[in-house]
């Protein structure tokens, strides 16, 4: 974990089913917990306060079972609607990460990039390029282009980490939202590269 960075989300590569990641704080404290599910038709990923998953932090979950483009919700357990997380389709399966954000009112109020230039495609198509160069995503607002957050990804044999820096504060992006994107790259966009 980089000093800048807030939080690291830590997942276990040789998981043979579903996928568990856990969740620091920049002082090492464990804060979240997931474990996700296998062959799940409907995306839903439960974010849980410890491994106990006794107390549900929040819920990212897909809105509809076609993948291609979709919407995920990130709800509080009482229901409560933080924001929306939309990928870009093609761009975002075969070319590098891209999805627009939105707020509780769902009125886009950023975007997740992935930056990189060539070497966001080549991870595509070459995966140990990944152990040898670090992948970045920016989430940025939709209005002036101004970062709100990086996540850096690093990768060994055994685990996938996510180091998460809020650089500023954004009335429309809380900041459990902001960690949600860093969830919701850490468990989904996998996929993308398998």
């Amino acid at each position: 974990m980089l000093p800048d960075e807030q939080y690291l989300i830590r997942e276990r590569i040789l998981k043979i089913l579903g996928a568990a990641f856990h969740i620091y704080s920049h002082n090492g404290n464990l804060v979240g917990y997931c474990k996700q599910k296998p062959f799940r038709i409907k995306e839903d990923l439960r974010i849980y306060r410890s491994e106990t998953c006794s107390h549900e932090m929040m819920l990212i979950k897909a809105r509809n079972i076609v993948d291609f483009g979709a919407t995920y919700e990130v709800t509080l357990p009482d229901g409560t609607l933080l924001g929306c997380f939309r990928r870009k389709g093609f761009t975002s399966s075969f070319m590098r990460a891209h999805w627009m954000v939105t707020d509780e009112h769902e009125r886009e109020v950023g975007q997740l990039l992935e930056h990189g230039g060539t070497l966001t495609v080549l991870r595509r198509f070459l995966g140990p390029l990944c152990l040898l160069f670090p992948e970045t995503v920016v989430l940025s607002r939709t209005d002036d282009d101004t970062e709100i957050a990086r996540f850096r990804t690093t990768r060994n044999l055994f685990t996938k980490s996510i180091g998460i820096s809020i650089l500023q504060d954004h009335p429309q992006l809380d900041e459990l939202l902001i960690l949600a994107a860093g969830c919701l790259l850490c468990a989904f966009e996998k996929r993308d590269r398998s």
